[in-house]
């Protein structure tokens, strides 16, 4: 039950009202209900925490109301370029869910700051935990330059037990930066640059994906001509 998880993990940590809860991977294909959380399913973890579930597609997230109050998200907000923020049924006060840039209306800046022992500690976990699996290659694609140079260093001191590609994402960098961007063939200590991430449009799981004809099922409240959009 995500509503009993996020309330655990907020009575476990005793965490501060005004604090923070983030979540990542749910699937509302999973789900007994077959649907994304609100913000009313959210709210009954918390009034007094801002929460924010993110989808496992990582193309949608879902906020309870104190998450929408912090960032003044409400009925006068205009859905943003590439992007969509769901609405209750007959108006246009936010239900919580949020599609592709909609996301972007919340601070990119809630984690706190990792540095770089921590940063190091947690690939070579995450890498650890891959290869336990069986999995020998590694792909991280929204990478952005510090992302990209603190992997190096990492390597360097010692090289990776999986092979790790790294894919820049393109919304982090301007044109020229972009331009002078090369791929790399060959590994050096385990990693190597794949080339460059792009995002034109969303996911399938997520109804975000921008096709050429009509989905057979759209998101709750589509037209029966929706196609998506790009982003």
């Amino acid at each position: 039950d995500i509503v009993a998880l996020v309330k655990s993990k907020i009575d476990k940590q005793q965490l501060a009202p005004g604090t923070w809860v983030l979540g990542f991977g749910y699937d509302d294909s999973l789900l007994e209900e077959k649907r994304h959380p609100n913000r009313d399913d959210l709210d009954r973890a918390s009034l007094d925490h801002p929460v924010m579930l993110t989808h496992v597609s990582g193309h949608l997230a879902t906020v309870n109301s104190a998450a929408l109050q912090q960032q003044n998200i409400d009925q006068n907000t205009s859905n943003p370029p590439g992007g969509v923020v769901r609405r209750r049924p007959g108006s246009r006060e936010p239900n919580g869910v949020m599609e592709e840039t909609a996301m972007g209306l919340f601070s990119r800046n809630l984690l706190a700051p990792i540095d770089d022992e921590k940063f190091e500690h947690l690939v070579r976990q995450t890498i650890k935990r891959y290869v336990s699996y069986g999995i020998t290659t590694i792909q991280d694609g929204g990478a952005n330059m510090s992302d990209i140079e603190r992997l190096r260093v990492s390597a360097k001191r010692e090289s990776y037990a999986a092979d790790v590609v790294v894919f820049p994402w393109s919304n982090f960098f301007d044109d020229g930066q972009l331009a002078a961007i090369e791929a790399e063939s060959s590994y050096t200590n385990g990693l190597r640059l794949g080339g460059v991430k792009f995002g034109l449009d969303g996911s399938p799981q997520g109804r975000t994906a921008f096709l050429s004809q009509p989905y057979n099922e759209g998101p709750p409240g589509a037209a029966p001509d929706y196609r998506a959009y790009p982003t």
